[in-house]
């Protein structure tokens, strides 16, 4: 015989509509907390891994840099490969003129965008009342590079960086894929590229611009990626160790 009792525990035996979405609710609430953290761990390893990858590409940089400068100042012992009016550009201070053979050399080795790879550039060099249009021609290597190549300038500014990370120099032979690892390279429309953890280029930023370019000593770029967000100039965007360092002084 069933009592009244033993009825109700029988019904009870199973879970009510709204206790089911009660637990339905809770599970869910907690998948979203742990999806989140979890993209938020990701999030962060890519940025770890970019910004370790922009360290590498800065060395490098600084790497290539020195062989230049130091080029530089032995053509300008030698006169034999310094153009005629850079000693008048610079007010007829040889120290000056040297430093500033200098500057041009590095922007002519490093070029962030095609037009000036391709074309070379001039620099209009003021001192006092007097300019002087200094022309540097490009590097004809950079030419055949970047033959029927054109892009967006983060494009433009990561083939640039590649090539001329690239070059041999000194007699020593560029070691830039071992250096900084060959996962990171693509070849896009034709060009090679060094991409971050989003798979966007990493490309660079001259500090020195005409403006500034006569009393500016030679500085090092701004390599940087466009962060998760993959637009460039928003606050997302990521830098190299030294900028970074900069930044956090407040020197920028």
């Amino acid at each position: 015989m069933t009592t009244v009792g033993t009825a109700r525990r029988r019904a009870r035996e199973g879970f009510t509509l709204l206790e089911l979405l009660v637990v339905i609710a809770i599970i869910s609430l907690i998948l979203a907390m742990s999806v989140g953290i979890v993209f938020k761990v990701m999030a962060r390893q890519q940025i770890s891994m970019t910004e370790k990858t922009l360290d590498k590409l800065h060395s490098e940089y600084e790497r290539h840099q020195k062989a230049v400068i130091d080029d530089a100042n032995r053509e300008w012992t030698t006169q034999g490969f310094v153009p005629n009016g850079i000693l008048n550009a610079a007010g007829n201070n040889p120290d000056n003129a040297r430093k500033l053979w200098i500057r041009l050399r590095i922007r002519q080795e490093f070029p962030n965008n095609f037009q000036e790879a391709r074309n070379g550039f001039t620099v209009n060099i003021t001192v006092g009342t007097v300019t002087t249009p200094v022309a540097m021609p490009p590097k004809a290597v950079y030419q055949k590079t970047l033959v029927g190549l054109s892009g967006t300038p983060e494009f433009e500014a990561s083939v640039c960086l590649v090539m001329a990370l690239s070059q041999d120099r000194r007699g020593e032979h560029s070691h830039l894929q071992e250096a900084v690892g060959p996962s990171v390279f693509r070849t896009v429309n034709n060009g090679k590229v060094v991409v971050d953890m989003w798979d966007m280029p990493i490309f660079f930023l001259t500090k020195t611009t005409e403006a500034n370019f006569a009393a500016a000593n030679h500085s090092d770029p701004d390599i940087m990626s466009s962060g998760i967000d993959k637009v460039s100039g928003n606050t997302d965007d990521l830098h190299s160790a030294k900028t970074r360092q900069v930044g956090a002084r407040g020197d920028q």
